[in-house]
């Protein structure tokens, strides 16, 4: 009895150990005849106050500043991707479509629409043998030169949202990824962030691939005689499904602080709270 509960107790060793090291090749591919519907809802509270001389940032008051000034802003984007039958090159068409998008923003309680000229936007292009997009056509009303290569460089970067490594991982392997942004302010110049990420391979369930992230914010800049200054460091979670080989979940949590010194009697300090959720539910087209 002993003995066949030894060698059953080593065969559960050793699946245990076999799965732990179970190495997988992350990749995010669009497949053919598929519709992938993301849902994407950011949220942030920014608060903007100025420090230094006070008889300066009362006369900014004066002019009807109201400080600290404090906005939030509610952004909720619906996508829908839509694929085609391949061909015997393996190509297959996809039209992307923005399905809806609400963008509101509140300053000091007044509260805006910021429009949405992306609504019913549809993008048509072709996916070649490599998952590559190649725009045919952008259908849209509202859509300025710039808005349209905005939604041409969406819509070629979608998979490449996280670039997973050209090796497999295993868990507790993890991965860094950079992401420059540029800012550019009147009077003070380009400010030029990187947000540094990593991904953390925690855990693998069933198809899905639970990665830990944590995000770091190093700030550059490029400006006439200003010193600014950047912190923040963010955490979030990242499902990808391995069956399907797409990124079902992604959220993070990105606290940062700005402190830009405009002269030797004025510094302007801003903080920031962002959260972004995304979800993708996939079928069959």
């Amino acid at each position: 009895m002993i003995k066949k509960l030894s060698v059953v107790v080593l065969l559960l060793l050793n699946t245990v150990a076999v799965f732990a090291q179970e190495e997988v090749l992350f990749k995010a591919v669009f497949k053919p005849n598929k519709v992938y519907k993301t849902y994407m809802k950011t949220t942030s509270y920014t608060e903007t106050d100025f420090t230094g001389n006070a008889a300066i940032i009362e006369e900014i008051t004066k002019n009807g500043v109201s400080l600290p000034m404090i906005s939030d802003n509610e952004m909720f984007i619906n996508l829908e991707l839509k694929t085609y039958s391949s061909n015997d090159l393996g190509e297959f068409k996809g039209v992307l479509e923005y399905k809806n998008m609400v963008n509101n923003m509140t300053v000091n309680g007044q509260t805006t629409d910021q429009g949405n000229p992306f609504l019913g936007v549809k993008i048509m292009g072709t996916y070649d043998s490599n998952n590559r997009f190649s725009l045919d056509t952008i259908v849209g009303n509202q859509l300025t030169d710039q808005l349209r290569d905005i939604m041409k460089t969406t819509a070629e970067n979608m998979q490449e949202a996280v670039k997973f490594p050209a090796n497999p991982l295993k868990i507790g392997d993890s991965f860094d990824m950079d992401i420059p942004m540029s800012i550019p302010i009147d009077g003070i110049g380009t400010i030029s962030f990187i947000i540094r990420t990593n991904y953390l391979l925690k855990e693998i369930k069933g198809s899905l691939a639970h990665f830990d992230i944590v995000q770091s914010i190093e700030l550059e800049t490029t400006g006439s005689k200003t010193n600014m200054s950047a912190s923040g460091e963010g955490v979030g979670t990242l499902d990808y499904d391995i069956k399907e080989n797409y990124i079902v979940r992604n959220d993070v949590n990105l606290p940062m602080e700005m402190s830009i010194i405009i002269n030797e009697d004025l510094s302007l300090v801003v903080k920031v709270k962002s959260i972004t959720e995304q979800r993708v539910v996939m079928s069959k087209g």
